[in-house]
């Protein structure tokens, strides 16, 4: 069979999504001729070689979660151009990702003429979900934007997401937990391919174990902050430091996290944009991986940390529940600071092997087995 024609677009910040894009091209590749389309506000991957690489440009410098009019018309102006680039590219298929300022890119809604899949990684969780949160600047003063978001601009990109989601061909979800709230909230089939781990590159080493590690953006919804409090409810000489590695860094609550860190007697160290060798040091030197983000879609912090023999307490939410193996490769605890810090605490306790954390990872929780089951999706759709 002679090899389809795939566009891949994306227009993601840094994130397990965005791993997720850079490590599945190199398998997809094997198997399809790849135009790699990307929008300009996105952080760019390095496609592999015998991809093609298009960048659509925009005015836009600031998009995010909650940005400027004139900086989402730049955005949208940018998807229309790539949804014309897909529909004149005589593709069979095309693979799209998340906005960051829509959810659902509105691309999916102008590409007519090519079937489409949408690899869902969450709902757009500040229309639909009252506990998440963002935090932003309002002129001199920060404020918290609370979820549910049903009223002004951010009502409005809640129904572009909604009418994309809608219109693409088929959707994909990273876990069941995100394809059951794709359904609650879409009324949407998705079909699950859960995220993966390359287990050459997240090995165990007999290195000390010397401080708590927690990996995710510095944002609300990450709840760094409950960790600090649940930290600091441990007894001062059984506090370990506490280091968050973040690949997206935020001035703003960067120094909230560390004004609160000072009043709780938390020893707290914020790593930003470390490399995946200094990544992979951080999970093998930690006592344990804290996983307290609120209702995280599927938690690729969870495999990482598992791979390299260090075990994890998860609060009992989202998509850690599928991940996490209460007693064997870490805890499950309730949400609340009490029981989180006393997770900390057994986990610190317990003796844990790190050969048998590791042997939890299957193969089908590996890069290869869920490009196979991604490939499979797209060939599907593309009708080979």
């Amino acid at each position: 069979m002679a090899r389809g024609r795939l566009a891949l677009h994306h227009q993601l910040g840094p994130g397990g999504a965005l791993r997720f894009v850079d490590v599945m091209m190199p398998f997809l590749v094997e198997e399809w001729d790849i135009t790699l389309i990307e929008v300009g506000t996105a952080t760019l991957v390095d496609p592999p070689e015998g991809v093609t690489r298009v960048v659509v440009r925009t005015s836009s410098r600031r998009p995010g979660h909650v940005g400027h009019l004139l900086d989402i018309a730049a955005v949208l102006r940018a998807e229309r151009s790539v949804a014309r680039l897909i529909e004149d590219g005589h593709f069979d298929v095309a693979l799209v990702h998340p906005s960051s300022v829509t959810q659902a890119p509105a691309m999916l809604g102008w590409v007519k003429r090519v079937p489409t899949t949408y690899y869902a990684q969450e709902v757009r969780r500040l229309n639909h979900e009252a506990g998440y949160a963002i935090r932003r600047r309002a002129g001199s003063t920060l404020e918290v934007v609370k979820g549910r978001a049903d009223t002004g601009l951010q009502a409005l990109l809640g129904q572009v997401d909604r009418w994309a989601m809608a219109a693409a061909t088929s959707v994909c979800a990273n876990s069941w937990f995100s394809a059951e709230s794709i359904s609650r909230v879409y009324g949407r089939e998705a079909a699950v391919v859960p995220l993966g781990v390359d287990p050459d590159a997240f090995t165990p080493a007999d290195v000390p174990r010397r401080d708590l590690v927690a990996v995710g953006g510095l944002e609300p919804f990450k709840r760094h902050d409950q960790l600090i409090r649940s930290v600091a409810l441990l007894p001062p000489g059984e506090r370990p430091p506490l280091r968050i590695v973040t690949g997206r860094p935020s001035p703003e609550e960067r120094r909230y996290l560390e004004q609160l860190a000072y009043e709780c007697g938390v020893e707290l160290t914020i790593a930003e944009s470390v490399s995946d060798a200094d990544l992979v040091q951080a999970y093998r030197s930690a006592l344990a991986t804290c996983c307290v983000a609120s209702l995280e879609p599927f938690g690729l912090t969870v495999l990482e940390s598992v791979a390299c023999g260090t075990p994890v307490v998860a609060v009992a939410e989202g998509g850690y529940r599928e991940t996490v193996r209460d007693g064997v490769n870490g805890l499950l605890v309730a949400r609340s600071d009490e029981a989180i810090a006393e997770g900390i605490r057994r986990v610190m306790r317990t003796s844990w092997d790190r050969m048998t954390i590791r042997s939890t990872i299957s193969e089908e929780q590996t890069w290869p087995a869920v490009a196979r089951r991604l490939g499979r999706h797209l060939a599907e759709v593309a009708g080979r």
